[in-house]
């Protein structure tokens, strides 16, 4: 893990900390400080500030004491900041990191429509879900086509994996084992292929709505770029991550238009 992710977990393991320490971490580092207010400002790990903050000091006496954000942004921050590969798979690595981005940003929206959620921690199961597929594109190249296909048809994606001896929810648990995240959050991300093979797997409500979270997140991601080459099966994958969290049109026309906004601004 990066030096300013383990201070602050050695920190906030403290029985009694003081804001100024955490302060002066997140400003230790221009880059991390930057995104770390943005990310506050955008509301995607949290409450959306009334009005927009304007210094580390103003995010972190928003957050109050809720250290666990604050680890969750730094973790997620620090991750996207650490991909890395060489030339020529750059671009397959930044194409899975950017899709890992946008269903992590659908789950912390989505995840407001579910009990027992908060949106730090949809935000981490949804950007980690995938980051097996960057481990797995860095021992072989060729697996961005895998990668691709499931996109359009995950079940397709499963089949492929056995016949190469991969797993990239195994690998992705692996990922987010490298990055200390917490158990619960990790076991989702090792099953959260269930329902998509053969395999039925026991799971606490808490991780199972974790894992309905990312079959409905990865789902819109892919239909706004995919629309008519995505299979029924995928499609049914989608309905039934809809129907084991009760979701209804309204709360999945919100997260869909609040992502679709995102994006564009992004692009501005």
């Amino acid at each position: 893990m990066p030096e300013s992710l383990i201070r602050l977990k050695k920190l906030t393991a403290k029985k009694m900390i003081h804001s100024f320490e955490v302060i002066e971490i997140l400003e230790s580092n221009s880059l991390i400080a930057g995104e770390f207010l943005h990310a506050v400002n955008s509301g995607s790990f949290y409450d959306k500030p009334k009005e927009e903050l304007s210094s580390i000091k103003a995010s972190v006496d928003f957050l109050g004491t809720n250290n666990k954000v604050i680890i969750s942004i730094v973790t997620a921050i620090e991750f996207k900041n650490s991909i890395s590969f060489e030339k020529e798979s750059q671009a397959d690595a930044n194409e899975i990191i950017d899709n890992c981005k946008d269903i992590a940003y659908l789950c912390a929206e989505l995840s407001e429509q579910v009990y027992g959620i908060d949106k730090d921690e949809a935000y981490l199961f949804g950007l980690f879900a995938d980051s097996g597929y960057l481990l797995l594109l860095s021992k072989n190249p060729f697996y961005s086509k895998i990668y691709r296909q499931s996109l359009t048809d995950p079940v397709k994606t499963l089949h492929a994996e056995i016949r190469y001896g991969a797993d990239h929810a195994c690998t992705s648990y692996i990922m987010a084992r490298a990055w200390d995240l917490p158990m619960w959050l990790k076991a989702g991300l090792l099953y959260h292929e269930n329902g998509k093979g053969e395999v039925t797997i026991n799971l606490s409500r808490r991780v199972e709505d974790l894992v309905s979270l990312y079959k409905v997140a990865n789902f819109m991601v892919s239909e706004i770029s995919y629309g008519s080459y995505i299979t029924e099966r995928f499609k049914s994958i989608y309905k039934a991550g809809i129907e084991e969290l009760g979701l209804d049109n309204d709360s999945l026309s919100m997260a869909r238009n609040a992502f679709i906004v995102d994006s564009i601004s992004k692009q501005c």
